[in-house]
């Protein structure tokens, strides 16, 4: 009927289950819940991957506040689709565990929870299995007209959590989010995206991204904390923790393997510690028998003053003719590098 016409009211396992084909629109659903099932909407355990099921959410505005519950569980499904609609939540906004999600025009709000609440926040959390997820435009926030998270000093505020597995893909296209805890001394992590699964991977484009800390401490713009693959092009960021990747602009990754490959072929800023190798390193350009793209550039530079030696590598593709470089010895020393085909290899531009 509409968002103001119709109000559901549910508490603990009290929630709305749905089958294989379900459309939920133009109504509020207000959820409290402390049972081991909150949701203010889930699928019916019967549902089976199988089915193909799909749920469909159009304006629809969840005020939901849970100790650590999601508003929107989605599992045992093929596919979801939340079109124009509002989470406001103390908890997990949307929990995916599998199938494939599409959202757009919807905006999702942070909101305290009891002080001295350690449960993590989060607008959507990847969990467990193999999912992708797209979320197009909308505000992604803490704060902005709802109750700030405040008094939670322990609690990790993490907008979109990337994991589930290794072949987990998430897209966020146009995304405005700030994320920030009000609690002073913080030892949760703040940020808006953060990748915390080996090999999972966010693909961040456009949009505003902005982590805050009342104390300054522990809180990024977007995170890599797992060593899976954040990509980022055009967006507005200042605050990156953990290796990043870009087709617009150089990723920025820290290394101190005593020999490097990277995973992926792609331009790059690669900051050197070799302080922990005494008997050297040795850093690769690209992976063996890779294609790299011509007129790729990388970016070699010494942080530390160790004088420990760096040999960087082509891995097969010739650097100035040769199939190896020693990068400089004193701290800052750099090597600037660009691809110029399979016969060439590698020119050095500046050193």
């Amino acid at each position: 009927m509409s968002k103001y016409g119709c109000i559901v009211l549910g508490n603990g396992n009290k929630n709305i289950r749905i089958h294989a084909h379900t459309r939920i629109s133009n109504c509020t659903i207000k959820y409290t819940g402390v049972g081991s099932r909150s949701a203010a909407i889930r699928p019916q355990d019967s549902v089976t991957l199988s089915m193909l099921g799909f749920l469909d959410i159009e304006g629809v505005e969840l005020d939901v506040y849970s100790t650590s519950k999601s508003a929107v569980w989605l599992t045992l499904l093929d596919r979801c689709y939340i079109r124009n609609s509002f989470i406001q939540t103390s908890g997990i906004g949307i929990e995916v565990f599998n199938g494939e999600v599409f959202i757009s025009g919807t905006h999702c709000r942070l909101v305290g929870n009891v002080p001295g609440n350690t449960a993590s926040h989060h607008a959507i959390r990847q969990n467990l299995s193999w999912s992708r997820i797209w979320v197009d435009g909308g505000t992604w926030a803490t704060g902005y007209g709802s109750p700030e998270i405040n008094g939670e000093s322990d609690a990790n505020i993490v907008m979109f959590s990337v994991g589930g597995n290794a072949n987990s893909r998430v897209e966020l296209n146009n995304v405005w989010s700030i994320t920030r805890n009000n609690s002073g001394s913080n030892s949760g992590i703040t940020a808006c995206v953060n990748v915390v699964t080996p090999g999972a991977w966010v693909r961040v484009r456009g949009g505003y991204f902005q982590g805050e800390d009342a104390n300054r401490h522990n809180y990024y713009d977007l995170m890599n904390s797992a060593g899976g693959r954040l990509e980022i092009q055009g967006t507005r960021y200042k605050r990156l923790f953990g290796n990043s990747y870009s087709s617009n602009g150089a990723g920025v990754r820290l290394i101190t393997n005593a020999v490097y490959t990277p995973k992926y072929n792609d331009d790059g800023i690669k900051l050197i510690d070799s302080s922990g190798n005494s008997g050297g390193m040795t850093v690769m350009l690209s992976d063996a028998g890779e294609t790299q793209i011509i007129g790729a550039e990388q970016v070699i530079i010494r942080i530390d003053n160790s004088g420990n030696d760096v040999i960087v590598d082509g891995n097969g593709k010739y650097i100035n003719g040769a199939l190896a470089r020693k990068l400089g010895s004193a701290q800052y020393s750099k090597m600037v590098l660009r691809y110029a085909g399979n016969s060439i290899g590698w020119l050095v531009l500046h050193e």
